[in-house]
């Protein structure tokens, strides 16, 4: 049984408890069915979409958190919001590197429990991250900064490059998490249904063994 078997049912009965017009049901039947092709759905468009869609939603919500000031005046001005745009641009293609890298890499070993070449890929990754992370913020430094790159401190360069790190392995930690559930999701979804099928062809069978006239009708 999907999650849209499971809810539907249970929807049905709550509005029709609470006396609600009868096309909510149907209108919200189709939302949470096409709101559950979006998320599961392998195919090309949805799949691009959804992975476009939630780099928009993060990327606004790095921005907004890239925004730090030190005194009220600092809202008024145009550095401020400088700052956390060039922060996106810097930070997030590493986001988004880490991301995939970590569902092409680990997914596998996490799916096929090989927990130590799991452990020993995540070792790995991390410190590419990281080492992508400390170019990335030298980079980052120069630009808001406008100094040599001899005047920034390697506290400082690490400090940033550790922040935007942890950013990193925090968002793919989630997308593997989800990834994995998902797709266990899926598979149990498939084995539900082929013991389904099964059932009902070994049902079918023993009719025709029993009613061999009405099989050759």
């Amino acid at each position: 049984m999907s999650f849209v078997d499971s809810i539907c049912p249970l929807l049905d009965f709550l509005l029709n408890n609470m006396n609600c017009p009868s096309l909510i049901i149907p209108l919200l039947r189709n939302i949470i069915m096409t709101w559950n092709d979006f998320i599961f759905s392998e195919k090309g468009t949805n799949y691009k979409i959804r992975h476009v869609a939630f780099w928009i939603i993060f990327s606004i919500i790095f921005f907004l958190q890239s925004i730090v000031p030190l005194h009220i005046s600092d809202f008024s001005g145009y550095a401020l919001y400088e700052h956390a745009f060039l922060s996106v641009i810097f930070y997030i293609p590493v986001c988004i590197i880490s991301v995939y890298a970590f569902e092409y890499f680990l997914l596998q070993c996490l799916q096929k429990k090989r927990y130590l070449i799991l452990i020993f890929r995540c070792i790995v990754l991390i410190g590419a991250i990281f080492l992508l992370n400390l170019l990335v913020s030298t980079l980052f430094l120069l630009k808001i900064c406008h100094c040599s790159f001899a005047s920034i401190t390697f506290r400082k360069l690490f400090g940033y490059a550790f922040i935007n790190t942890s950013h990193a392995l925090a968002i793919s930690l989630l997308i593997l998490g989800f990834s994995f559930t998902k797709n266990w999701f899926l598979e149990r979804k498939e084995i539900k249904n082929l013991t389904k099928q099964k059932i009902q062809n070994e049902l079918q069978t023993y009719k025709a063994n029993i009613y061999p006239e009405k099989s050759l009708m």
